[in-house]
Order: C-alpha cells, then sequence, then structure tokens
C-alpha cells in the first residue's frame, strides 16, 4: 500500500481542502466537489463500498469548493463553474438555496467560522460577495477585490468581520 504521509504532500493537502470539507458535527461525513457537476456526500465508517451516501446534481458545470457552515452544522455550499453558488442540507435531496448574481465562475465559498449565516464567495468576475442565505438569495455586499480573477477567499480568525482574498497575477 502506498505510504499516505507520502502522498500528501502540502500542495495536495490544499487541493484536498479547496474539494472536500468535513462535517465537525458527524466527523465520519465528508462533502466532496466533482468535476462532472456534481457533489458527493460520503460516510467513511459507513459500508458502502467507497461509494457515496447521497449524490445531489443541480450544477450545470464543474462544482469547483465545498464547505460545511461550521457554526450551526447542518448545511454546506457549494461553488461551480456555472456561476453559481447552492446552499444544501445533506438530509434534502434538493438544495434550498441558489445564489446566482456572479457573472463568471465562482472557485470558492467559505463560511464564517463564527457566525451561522454569513458566507464569502470568489469569482471570476473580479468580485468577492457577502451573502446571507437565511435572508434570501441576494447578496449583502460586493466587493471589487481585484483587477484580475479571485481564485480563494477566507475569513480571518482573528477578526469576524475581515477576510483576505488571492487572485490571478498579471
Amino acid at each position: 500500500a502506498p505510504n499516505r504521509s507520502a502522498w500528501m504532500s502540502a500542495m495536495g493537502l490544499e487541493l484536498l481542502r479547496r474539494a472536500c470539507s468535513c462535517r465537525h458535527c458527524s466527523s465520519s461525513q465528508l462533502v466532496a466537489a466533482s468535476g462532472d457537476g456534481s457533489v458527493k456526500l460520503f460516510d467513511v465508517v459507513a459500508p458502502t463500498g467507497g461509494r457515496p451516501v447521497a449524490v445531489f446534481c443541480e450544477h450545470q458545470a464543474e462544482v469547483a469548493g465545498v464547505d460545511w457552515n461550521l457554526v450551526e452544522k447542518d448545511a454546506f455550499a457549494s461553488c461551480s463553474w456555472d456561476h453559481t453558488i447552492k446552499v444544501w442540507r445533506p438530509e434534502r435531496p434538493a438544495s434550498v438555496l441558489t445564489l446566482a448574481e456572479h457573472s463568471y465562475c465562482v472557485y470558492e465559498a467559505r463560511w464564517a467560522p463564527r457566525h451561522p449565516s454569513r458566507l464569502l464567495s470568489a469569482s471570476g468576475d473580479r468580485t468577492v460577495k457577502l451573502w446571507d442565505p437565511k435572508a434570501g438569495a441576494q447578496s449583502v455586499l460586493t466587493v471589487g477585490a481585484s483587477d484580475a480573477e479571485v481564485l480563494s477567499v477566507d475569513w480571518s480568525k482573528y477578526d469576524e468581520h475581515s477576510f483576505a482574498t488571492a487572485a490571478v497575477d498579471r
């Protein structure tokens, strides 16, 4: 068997972080983004033979990332090259909300680490949007974050009102 720690280099861990997200109230569940436009829910202790326990198929293009809501722990978000973010509950077969204001690929969506309904998205349309999914499908704030595609966004671990972005270098 291959050595797992050798296989998961720093780059491998970063790619895994973007494509998968673990559910903290059920440490055996993780959700994975897929290039076929689906989102797959796995239970790593369930006897499924490595097959997902649920497959969610609403995105129209590659799913770029997924993220569990770590405050409420009962929802996750997915973002896609179809320009949308979807909010899901693992027990429901369909998304509960679609956020569709971006005009280009959405590369990342991140729930706030201390607030139950704050969600950030980073897009190729050069913006970061702040959403409150409990209030509906309209963004709360749009920030022109770069002169190029915004590839990544993450909340500050120290200041709940701050975030950082990464964009395409020119």
